[in-house]
């Protein structure tokens, strides 16, 4: 059976999805924030990103499949912690994802990345410029995690 890891599983989309996947494949599941009582087929751990228990999850669980939804999008925190989180955090995860060599890798992202402009076309394609933190430093850590996944996939097509 395939095993999924799923990054920010306790909360929002990470759970929805870890939930959805359950029984479907092996889910693993990582988050800063306590799940109390995540249904019995998914293994969950609390754990910071950035931490080497976070390196040592992913030797032991060897998932196929890293989903990383574990980006914290609420501006009313600490900026900088926000930052480490985002940056370093996602930048250990995709560096962990092609050591191990993960069948697939997904980042949650956010069209936020972009920019809300008046010039910006209606759709807004994947090569588009991340434009958000010319005028918005709050979104720079995004932004920066945005073009970290895009690294990631040139890397991994070689």
């Amino acid at each position: 059976m395939k095993k999924v890891l799923i990054t920010g599983a306790a909360r929002g989309i990470g759970k929805v999805l870890a939930q959805r996947l359950a029984g479907r494949v092996e889910v693993v599941g990582l988050d800063a924030a306590d799940w109390t009582g995540p249904p019995g087929e998914i293994r969950f751990f609390q754990v910071e990103p950035g931490r080497r228990r976070v390196e040592e999850i992913f030797h032991e669980e060897r998932p196929d499949t890293l989903v990383h939804c574990g980006l914290i999008q609420d501006f009313q925190g600490d900026a900088e912690q926000r930052y480490d989180f985002n940056l370093l955090g996602t930048k250990q995860l995709l560096d962990l994802a092609e050591h191990l060599a993960l069948e697939r890798v997904l980042v949650l992202s956010t069209a936020l990345v972009y920019g809300a402009f008046s010039d910006n076309a209606l759709a807004i394609g994947e090569d588009a410029p991340r434009l958000a933190s010319r005028n918005l430093v709050a979104l720079r850590d995004l932004v920066e995690a945005d073009y970290l996944a895009e690294v990631f996939c040139w890397r991994a097509s070689k």
